[in-house]
């Protein structure tokens, strides 16, 4: 953990933002995204802000940045100083000078921020090209030398693939590679980790510590991972729809939060110690034995393709009732396992169970009729929900496709509601008008629709802020508990797997090294590989037990002993 520096609040300013007011357009849900906020970063100092879903922390680094959805919405009073530069009065072309050279940001969403018609290399070298590095052998000599800090594998590689042949933590450092790669003064980072693993996740923190320090470069990280708090901020901004609530140095606020808003916050944060032991029936309802996939890149005419795994020889079981957890870095074939064991990808060899049925054998035909058996929900439920559809209709087209009637599929999407905890007469709405987690809720009641036997979790509570994470993280205990449903849950956070998790499973470049029961895996790890995870939890020394039991001066005692 970082130590707190004491001359942060003499810091030579970078950024200033008075009295800022952002509106919204009328029949928004309230009147200003922004008001009244705050907020000064130095040089060389690390602010991090923090707030539920929907708070305004993006609506925050987009008004800086100057990239609001204009004329929508709007900067209406209020100032932003850069240096000494009104950044509200400055022209547009003078913006483009500052975006990226002076002020670079990290956007939450890498596959929407990334050009999918360029390859990776191409689009950090446009970046330099655009402010003026002309050399063509430095831009490359530059971009493939932050790829490899950045810890993406076989840099050359990363260089010349498309942003769709990349993992969700491989795009998200080739962002990160982007904003970093100008050595800016300042760097607006919003969630640049949460689709990372820990082990990556501590690399970048590293990596953007390290930028600091060299450059001096202030940072504004926009984050609703207090385990990343803990570890890297001077200060802390805590906001509740569109206002700041509260404000000071990364010990008093963890240690003794002043506004109900943060101890409702660190209250929802996860710790590290597994859920009690649940006696579960013995009969195995998913089974995936002996599984491989390669995958070849395409080549060139001077690049050579060559094939590379995957997953190899995965063997899981889930029982009834059970949760069984995947954990492991990105690129650990988390995500493959779960596609193949749902049949969205092919296997090249292994055999799949179902309640005593081989999926592999099953032609499309007769794999469709036991499709419903066995849901996934996938990371990003905007991306997997129809945008012109509403969410009454996307619910109910599963039943439907299958032989269900209308009136009764329409049913079933309102029992579905019911059970995810959503009013029934949101079914009449569409995505767009739903908060994330919210969607997540939906997206689970489409496969909840289908009264599955087993559902498949990919990243289901990555993207949510930790107040969020628990509501669903409960909901999915409940429902799990209600329907004796069995669930394969993929994740990079070991803390949530510690919430959930009845057994885990221990991926590394698409090999299990380690499995067994929650517990064992926490305190007692035998691979090097999962003791390494387990180590790079970050905050793990303030929220190892929970937020509630975290104090300034309980720090401390730990310390002195």
């Amino acid at each position: 953990m970082a130590p707190i520096r004491k001359d942060t609040a003499h810091a030579q300013s970078l950024l200033t933002v008075s009295d800022l007011s952002v509106r919204l357009p009328s029949g928004a849900d309230r009147p200003y995204a922004l008001q009244g906020f705050d907020l000064r970063i130095g040089r060389d100092e690390v602010v991090c802000l923090v707030g539920g879903s929907g708070s305004g922390k993006s609506i925050a680094a987009r008004a800086i940045m100057r990239v609001l959805p204009e004329p929508h919405v709007w900067i209406e009073s209020g100032s932003i100083d850069y240096l000494g530069e009104a950044l509200t009065h400055t022209s547009s072309s003078r913006m483009r000078k500052i975006r990226g050279a002076e002020i670079g940001m990290i956007f939450q969403e890498p596959m929407t921020a990334l050009n999918p018609l360029m390859r990776v290399g191409t689009q950090i070298d446009e970046a330099m090209r655009v402010h003026g590095i002309a050399d063509r052998r430095e831009r490359r000599a530059r971009t493939l030398r932050i790829l490899d800090e950045v810890q993406l594998p076989d840099p050359s590689e990363i260089y010349h693939s498309y942003p769709h042949q990349l993992s969700g933590g491989q795009r998200q450092r080739a962002m990160i590679a982007m904003a970093l790669v100008l050595e800016p003064k300042l760097l607006i980072a919003d969630e640049p980790t949460t689709a990372l693993d820990v082990t990556t996740q501590a690399q970048i923190l590293t990596l953007i510590d390290r930028l600091r320090r060299v450059h001096r470069t202030g940072v504004l990280f926009i984050t609703h991972d207090f385990g990343v708090v803990a570890e890297i901020a001077d200060r802390i901004v805590v906001m509740h729809h569109g206002r700041v609530v509260e404000s000071g140095d990364r010990d008093s606020v963890l240690g003794s939060p002043e506004s109900d808003y943060a101890r409702l916050l660190l209250a929802s944060v996860p710790g590290c110690v597994p859920a009690p032991v649940r006696a579960i029936p013995q009969d195995v309802v998913l089974s995936v034995s002996g599984v491989s996939k390669s995958y070849a890149p395409r080549g060139s005419l001077f690049r050579r393709a060559s094939t590379r795994p995957a997953v190899q020889d995965v063997h899981l079981s889930v029982r009834r009732g059970e949760t069984l957890g995947i954990v492991g870095e990105s690129g650990s074939g988390k995500s493959t396992t779960a596609r193949i064991a749902v049949r969205l990808l092919e296997p090249d060899c292994g055999s799949i169970v179902l309640n005593g049925i081989e999926l592999t054998k099953l032609h499309q035909r007769e794999l469709g009729r036991i499709r419903p058996h066995i849901q996934i929900v996938f990371q990003d439920p905007i991306g997997s929900l129809n945008p012109r559809h509403r969410v009454g209709e996307i619910v109910a087209a599963g039943p439907m496709l299958h032989g269900v009637n209308r009136a009764e599929a329409r049913c079933r999407a309102e029992e579905a509601f019911d059970l995810v905890g959503l009013d029934q007469r949101a079914l009449q709405r569409y995505p767009h008008e739903f908060s994330g987690g919210q969607r997540q809720r939906i997206a689970l009641a489409r496969a909840l629709v289908m009264r599955p036997k087993v559902l498949v979790a990919d990243e289901a509570v990555s993207a949510l802020d930790v107040t969020v994470q628990a509501q669903i993280l409960d909901l999915l205990r409940s429902i799990r508990d209600r329907l004796d449903l069995a669930i394969l849950f993929v994740t990079h956070d070991l803390r949530v797997a510690a919430q959930i998790c009845d057994s885990i499973a221990v991926m590394r470049g698409g090999v299990v090294v380690e499995s067994g029961a929650t517990g064992k895996i926490f305190d007692h790890p035998e691979h090097q590989y999962t003791r390494q995870l387990l180590a790079s939890i970050p905050g793990r020394s303030w929220f190892a037990r929970g937020a509630h039991h975290s104090t300034v001066e309980e720090k401390a005692r730990e310390a002195q002993a």
